[in-house]
């Protein structure tokens, strides 16, 4: 099994992260909205454990630079069961 677990923030000043984690095998889907990256990352991680019944405190995130360079913040975990 495998999740992919997306963080994403648009240059508008008030806008919120957007916490998306998909479960691949099954298509399960869990959305939530943060106003802070440190909230959106902790719920991105509890999401996952509870998609995949692990026990994890971290994801392996990385950044997308293009993305960065166009305004939009965002990261990206894939993460195996």
């Amino acid at each position: 099994m495998s999740v992919v677990a997306t963080l994403l923030k648009n240059k508008a000043p008030q806008s919120a992260w957007l916490v998306r984690v998909k479960d691949l095998a099954s298509g399960e889907e869990r959305v939530a909205a943060h106003t802070t990256l440190g909230a959106a990352k902790k719920t991105a991680v509890l999401f996952t454990n509870s998609l995949l019944d692990i026990d994890r405190t971290r994801l392996p995130w990385a950044e997308d630079e293009e993305q960065k360079a166009d305004g939009i913040q965002y990261f990206r975990a894939e993460v195996d069961a």
